[in-house]
């Protein structure tokens, strides 16, 4: 039987702060000196600092590199092998919506804010008419189908809505849905449960609050990606880059093993991976 990694809370498997001689507690370690610690740099080291030929003040600091390496690194765990499910709400405007970008959805309750949608769940698509009755599920269909079976699908003056009507929605592109009938109601609410990318991390926080999402044994995988990718942008630097193909190996390889475990019905959400094909899977700058 697969294992199902399908996220629907945080969940962070961190221990509690240790109490440190003389009273006290001992400050919980954050994910940029977990990554400078691996890459055997002190704080405040230029391995990822971008300089400024006009000011003595870098462009883009060591920690900034952190912060962004490790905010790419999650949204490929996300898009890849470690799936976080949640729903985003749209309120349609009076006259109906042909189609609604994923940028013009709302997070919902159980969605952290600044989470981006990037797939929607087939039969996770719901129309609130805002009346108090059910909501009603929308059919997913992708859009040649639709063309071959209602004609007026793109007309100016389509079928109006009618609750003995099946409602279906369907793929806009890469990043959007359309809906047909388009002519809802007004005031109502379109509910779209999906696949999400979570908000941008700030390595300078503490681990549990930086990756809620992830549990402890995790957190070296993004170590790997954020060392590999910093370890790609210094190759003029022999001894960091000769540990690249290192930190590469061991995210590539942990990323194939977290995908193997998916219930194949998630997979089908997913692009193919495979061990075999991780060697050229997404890298630093290819998100």
């Amino acid at each position: 039987m697969s294992t199902l990694l399908l996220l629907e809370s945080p969940l962070n498997l961190q221990p509690p702060l240790t109490p440190a001689a003389g009273g006290g507690t001992i400050p919980a370690i954050t994910f940029r000196q977990r990554v400078l610690r691996r890459l055997n740099q002190a704080q405040g080291d230029p391995t990822g600092e971008l300089a400024d030929d006009t000011s003595a003040d870098p462009i883009w600091t060591t920690d900034q590199a952190i912060d962004d390496y490790a905010s790419e690194g999650a949204a490929i765990l996300c898009r890849t092998c470690w799936p976080l499910l949640g729903s985003f709400t749209f309120t349609v405007p009076v006259g109906g919506a042909r189609s609604v970008l994923y940028g013009a959805l709302t997070a919902g309750s159980d969605t952290p804010a600044g989470a981006a949608l990037w797939q929607p769940l087939q039969g996770g698509v719901l129309w609130d008419r805002g009346d108090g009755s059910s909501p009603v599920r929308l059919r997913y269909i992708t859009e040649s189908m639709l063309a071959l079976r209602f004609r007026d699908y793109l007309s100016a003056t389509p079928a109006a809505w009618s609750p003995l009507k099946t409602y279906y929605w369907y793929p806009v592109g890469a990043a959007g849905i359309g809906i047909y009938p388009p002519v809802l109601p007004g005031n109502g609410t379109l509910t779209v449960r999906g696949l999400y990318v979570h908000p941008p991390a700030d390595s300078s926080s503490a681990l549990v609050a930086m990756f809620p999402y992830l549990p402890d044994d995790l957190l070296p995988l993004l170590e790997y990606y954020v060392c590999w990718a910093l370890a790609a942008k210094n190759l003029d630097d022999p001894v960091l880059s000769a540990r690249g193909p290192v930190w590469r190996g061991e995210w590539d390889q942990r990323r194939a093993e977290l995908y193997a475990r998916l219930d194949p019905m998630l997979r089908a959400y997913f692009p193919p991976f495979t061990a075999a094909s991780a060697a050229v899977a997404v890298g630093p700058g290819d998100q």
